[in-house]
Formats: structure tokens, C-alpha cells, sequence
């Protein structure tokens, strides 16, 4: 029976933002040597419907191929882990990925020390300098407990 199983790329977290979105960039990988000439669809499924979308949800390959593919999140989770990306080849499930689509919510208005009355909202202080935001943000679901993201 081919075996299919997904991972995460070296440079993804399992944690990504909705918004912006930040795609997650996964590595589908074929194991069949029974029959290395075969052509094996497996189809990436996620988990709940409607949380991330999957760019090639089915990949044909032979015999210790891979294949790329990119998850991107469409609505924040309700709790760590509860996005499930599957692997399946004739509809059984032979690998999973756990990730978490989180959300980050800004105070109502962000402004740099130095913005003069009537401009815009921004950060940034001086020209060239792209500033830092030191506040308050909420984070859904909580992270707190986990490896922190890398946003």
C-alpha cells in the first residue's frame, strides 16, 4: 500500500496569522517501492472546512517523489491545534499535521510618539526607521503556555 505522509517546511510554524494571512508552506512526500512507476494521487485534506485552504489539494506522484504545497488560513481557531491537514491516499488517512490560525487584535489606533495631529496612524519614527510597537494586543486563541510565534 503507498504511503503518503506531509511535514512542515524547515522555515514554517505550525502557528500562522489569519490576517494578514500567512501561508504555511508543507512538503507531501510519496513512499510505494512495490511499485515505483505507479502514479499516486494523494489529496491534502484540512480540517475543520473552512479554516485554511489548500493551494493543490491533490497531488499525483510515483515512488519517493514530493510535492509542495502551501495552507493558507482563512478563520482563526478556537483553540491550539484544532486545524488538522491530512495526507490521504485511496481515502485513508496516512499522515496529519496539527496547526493553529491565530489572530491578533490591535488597540483602535497605533500611533508613533512623533505622528503630527491629522496625519495618518503609523508606527514608524523617522524616515528609514520602520519603529516598534510596544502595547497591548489580544491573541486568539491563546498562545500563552507554547512555543511563541514568529511573526
Amino acid at each position: 500500500m503507498p504511503l503518503a505522509w506531509i511535514e512542515l517546511d524547515i522555515d514554517s510554524s505550525s502557528i500562522t496569522l489569519v490576517h494578514p494571512s500567512d501561508p504555511i508552506t508543507a512538503h507531501v512526500y510519496l513512499y510505494y517501492p512495490d511499485d515505483p512507476s505507479a502514479e499516486v494521487p494523494v489529496t491534502v485534506a484540512v480540517t475543520p472546512s473552512g479554516r485554511s485552504v489548500v493551494s493543490t489539494p491533490v497531488v499525483t506522484m510515483h515512488h519517493d517523489e514530493w510535492a509542495t504545497v502551501m495552507i493558507y488560513p482563512q478563520a482563526v481557531s478556537q483553540r491550539v491545534g484544532d486545524v488538522i491537514v491530512r495526507a490521504l491516499v485511496n481515502d485513508l488517512e496516512t499522515s496529519r499535521l496539527q496547526l493553529t490560525n491565530a489572530g491578533i487584535v490591535l488597540l483602535d489606533r497605533v500611533r508613533g510618539p512623533n505622528t503630527p495631529e491629522g496625519m495618518i496612524d503609523r508606527i514608524s519614527e523617522g524616515t528609514g526607521n520602520w519603529g516598534s510597537f510596544y502595547g497591548v494586543v489580544t491573541v486568539t486563541p491563546n498562545l500563552r503556555g507554547i512555543y511563541g510565534p514568529a511573526f
